[in-house]
């Protein structure tokens, strides 16, 4: 009898785990686009919510995460970055994308060297799907002019309050994220707003972009559907004094999942960047030159606290000009922030085609992060998470 009771309570027991295994796996969320992952899987960390790394860079090799009190790991092939963090840890899993060399049919043998999106590991990232479909992204910049390298007619972008774009830098900036032509943009298919303010030898009054802030709450809370709204900002402009007025207005897109990117700025600053980079609620870039992956000469950054997020290409980052048949060179660390919102983009649409919903800044952030590599030598005040390897954000599986 004792015997026919302990075989009865371990059935019973093997009953208990396979129905708890079942509910777990019935419970994680599954479609076909994650079953096609790549099956190299690494555990992965990141900050909490907002916040910069504060560690740097050692070599190492591909390993297990090993989690401590106080910090996280990151293990990349050949390298490893240590974060210390405040609170509470995080814990996912991350699929590294074997990098993949630029396609022919993206690019054009006669153009200059493409060095900006073969740092970012873009083609990758197109192999995968992702080009921006379903994202709204906002562009505040000077005036806009349409070619043929940007398909205006079909709706995928939207001017409001047009200027002459004298110097052409504002559709230059455009072509950075959408351009569909000779060289494509790192967002492709995701759809342009723009709203151009009043430009004067590329400074613009704070009071116009407090305009074009105004412009897009007013644009969100119009709109119920979340496809229909405003998803990312790039923010063309920067400024050495603080504005309240705009400062409340970017809080309230941050509030609304709104994920805001803009330029450090190049004034030779130590001790700051511009606002409003330098809000919290705001992810801030800073430009890297095509010679090396070092900031470029008088880029803004605080020596004393972590206020950029990540570096990207801010040097002869080259769009298509049909209208006089030749490629023109975009520098600065507005050019970055482009770029970086165009990669924000894609992060969104995985995060939607996984979960079936928009992320959060945070979420955004926290995407671009895990899918980031920090630069060895380079002070973490100067480059923030480091670099973005696009291919990551096909393959990154954010908590469940």
């Amino acid at each position: 009898m004792k015997k026919i009771l302990i075989t009865f309570i371990c059935f019973a027991a093997v009953l208990h785990a396979a129905a708890q295994q079942q509910n777990r796996q019935q419970d994680q969320p599954q479609n076909n686009f994650r079953a096609r992952r790549a099956q190299q899987q690494k555990q992965w960390e990141t900050p909490t919510p907002g916040g910069v790394p504060t560690g740097g860079v050692r070599d190492g090799v591909v390993q297990t995460i090993n989690l401590g009190p106080g910090q996280q790991v990151v293990t990349y092939q050949n390298e490893t970055t240590v974060y210390p963090i405040a609170g509470g840890t995080l814990t996912g899993t991350r699929t590294t994308a074997v990098p993949v060399t630029l396609r022919a049919a993206d690019n054009d043998s006669s153009a200059p060297p493409r060095w900006a999106y073969n740092r970012l590991n873009i083609a990758p990232a197109f192999d995968a799907g992702l080009d921006g479909r379903g994202v709204n992204i906002l562009v505040i910049n000077s005036g806009f002019a349409c070619d043929s390298q940007l398909d205006c007619s079909s709706g995928s972008i939207d001017v409001y309050n047009n200027t002459t774009d004298r110097t052409g830098r504002g559709a230059k900036l455009v072509k950075l994220i959408k351009s569909n032509g000779r060289l494509k943009g790192v967002a492709p298919m995701a759809r342009i707003i723009v709203y151009a303010v009043p430009d004067t030898n590329g400074a613009a009054s704070a009071a116009s972009v407090n305009a074009a802030l105004d412009f897009a709450i007013n644009y969100n809370n119009t709109r119920v559907r979340p496809e229909s709204k405003i998803n990312v900002i790039f923010l063309g402009y920067g400024f050495l004094g603080y504005d309240a007025s705009m400062a409340g207005k970017i809080r309230t897109l941050y509030n609304d999942s709104v994920t805001i990117v803009a330029g450090a700025g190049e004034d030779g600053l130590t001790t700051d960047i511009n606002f409003p980079s330098n809000m919290p609620e705001v992810i801030a870039v800073g430009g890297m030159n095509s010679s090396s992956d070092w900031p470029l000469r008088m880029s803004n950054y605080n020596a004393q606290k972590n206020v950029i997020a990540f570096l990207a290409p801010g040097e002869n980052v080259y769009t298509f000009t049909p209208g006089i048949n030749s490629y023109d060179a975009v520098n600065g660390s507005s050019a970055a922030a482009a770029l970086v919102s165009g990669l924000a983009a894609l992060a969104i649409q995985s995060y939607k085609r996984d979960y079936g919903s928009y992320p959060t800044q945070d979420e955004v952030t926290r995407m671009l992060a895990a899918s980031s590599i920090q630069i060895r030598g380079l002070a973490v005040q100067r480059q923030g998470y480091g670099v973005i390897d696009a291919s990551n954000l096909a393959y990154l599986q954010m908590p469940v």
